[in-house]
């Protein structure tokens, strides 16, 4: 599975910039967390949880930037507000110009 062999690869080289197609990031988080994105749960999970994703994606990720579709708004929410997960959304910049 080609997810598998890209987070074998981050977890080698510990990038701190990606940037991938909400479809890859929504799978990494499938494949690491599993998460219930419809329940509320208490701060220490988020902490592990965070701490988990971070860790299986090298460790060292500063930004993760996303683009070329829409992601999921549960999931930004899960991933930004939630985990504090450093994720920069540039869905629809060619309309707006750089951000």
């Amino acid at each position: 599975m080609v997810p598998d062999k890209i987070i074998a690869a981050m977890q080698e080289y510990k990038p701190k910039k990606v940037f991938a197609a909400p479809m890859i990031l929504n799978r990494f988080v499938e494949m690491i967390l599993h998460p219930d994105l419809s329940e509320n749960h208490n701060e220490e999970y988020y902490k592990n949880q965070k701490e988990k994703l971070m860790c299986a994606l090298g460790g060292k990720m500063e930004v993760f930037l996303t683009g070329g579709a829409a992601i999921s708004p549960l999931l930004e929410s899960f991933l930004v507000t939630k985990l504090g997960f450093p994720l920069v959304t540039a869905y629809g910049s060619t309309e707006s110009g750089t951000v």
